[in-house]
């Protein structure tokens, strides 16, 4: 069927040294334009299938000249992009299904939008009105008066000429005989030919308009592309020093008004019986502080404090360690006996068999 392309003027190029007439085909989907370029190729038609987008079909020559057409779809999800092929064109072919009355009014719609297009203005429309051999379709007179033919293609000053076909033959699903579409499509390419330096001017003109104009979106597209790419690094960037900020904040943490600690229960300020600063600090970070669970029966606790206050924890800590231990077993036989530990203390919860780890390297110094 030929071949497809995002952008037109790519395509519009000739087989030859020959010059090219170019021709688009519109309308409503499934009114018959595919059948309209199978059946000028003379190709079969047991494989018509609705034309997604647009195909660019070489048609077969008109004296020195070569004949391409734009094969549009119909939906209405691919009327708009019709408008992109108005500067290539010299001429334009309308099919229209007679037996679809409910959707007459759409065809009178996109007649008058594309007619009243600047770049289509004073280009040769014919008009195919098809399905006529379809009980209940409209007849030529009934269907022009309906979309108010002969007043819009005056008003934008379109030469027009309608044909009553009938593409395929509804009893035999083959292409029928249509002299009047040949003749139709003659007139066209005739008109074509006749108006040639005029037509010819008027699309190399155009077409050289619409290129600098799709370059252009084109290269705004690219700019709003790439700013739109600074300005999300740029979140970004703000984004990490934020979330780094967050982290560095969570991982300081200031002790205020030491003093106050003692405010809390006596046991929760008791270490082994023994009250001070130290401890007071100490027990007050690891109130706070509550440090994932690396293993069963094992946590790491992070202490913030001064280094002096560190170096005194750990020093302790050491000094302790023998008789930590030995309190923990006999703090694992009440346990058992009890059958759950009463640790209330700051002693007794550290000398249970949860294993509490001090990292010096971890320590954040005020």
């Amino acid at each position: 069927m030929g071949c497809c392309s995002s952008s037109p003027y790519k395509i519009c190029c000739s087989r030859n040294n020959q010059e090219t007439i170019r021709l688009m085909t519109f309308g409503l989907d499934g009114a018959g334009k595919t059948s309209f370029v199978k059946y000028i190729l003379k190709d079969s038609s047991s494989d018509i299938v609705p034309t997604i987008g647009f195909s660019s079909v070489d048609l077969k020559n008109f004296q020195k000249f070569n004949v391409q057409v734009y094969d549009t779809g119909g939906g209405k999800n691919i009327r708009d992009i019709w408008i992109n092929y108005f500067p290539f064109i010299h001429g334009l072919v309308l099919v229209i299904d007679s037996a679809d009355t409910k959707r007459i009014d759409q065809v009178k719609e996109i007649l008058e939008s594309v007619v009243s297009n600047r770049r289509i203005q004073g280009k040769p429309l014919l008009v195919l009105i098809n399905k006529q051999d379809v009980e209940g379709a409209m007849d030529e007179n009934a269907l022009v008066t309906a979309i108010n033919l002969n007043s819009i293609v005056n008003k934008y000053k379109i030469p027009t000429r309608v044909e009553s076909c009938s593409l395929i033959n509804r009893w035999s699903n083959r292409f029928a005989n249509n002299p009047l579409l040949d003749r139709g499509y003659q007139w066209l390419l005739g008109y074509i030919q006749s108006n040639w330096a005029d037509l010819s001017k008027r699309v190399e003109i155009e077409t050289s308009e619409q290129i600098k104009l799709e370059k252009e979106v084109m290269r705004k597209r690219i700019e709003k592309f790439r700013h739109q790419s600074i300005l999300d690094d740029q979140k970004n960037r703000e984004n990490q020093i934020k979330e780094n900020l967050a982290a560095t904040e969570a991982q300081e943490l200031i002790l205020e008004n030491v003093e106050t600690s003692d405010e809390a229960d006596d046991d929760e300020g008791t270490i082994n019986g023994e009250t001070g600063e130290t401890e007071i600090i100490e027990e007050k970070v690891i109130v706070q502080r509550r440090i994932s669970i690396n293993e069963p029966k094992e946590r790491t606790i992070l202490i913030f404090g001064s280094l002096d206050q560190l170096d005194r924890i750990v020093e302790e800590d050491v000094n302790n360690k023998e008789a930590d231990q030995e309190t923990v077993n006999n703090q694992s036989i009440i346990q058992k006996e009890n059958k759950r530990p009463k640790s209330s203390s700051y002693g007794e919860r550290r000398n249970s068999n949860t294993k509490l780890t001090i990292s010096r390297n971890k320590i954040a110094p005020l």
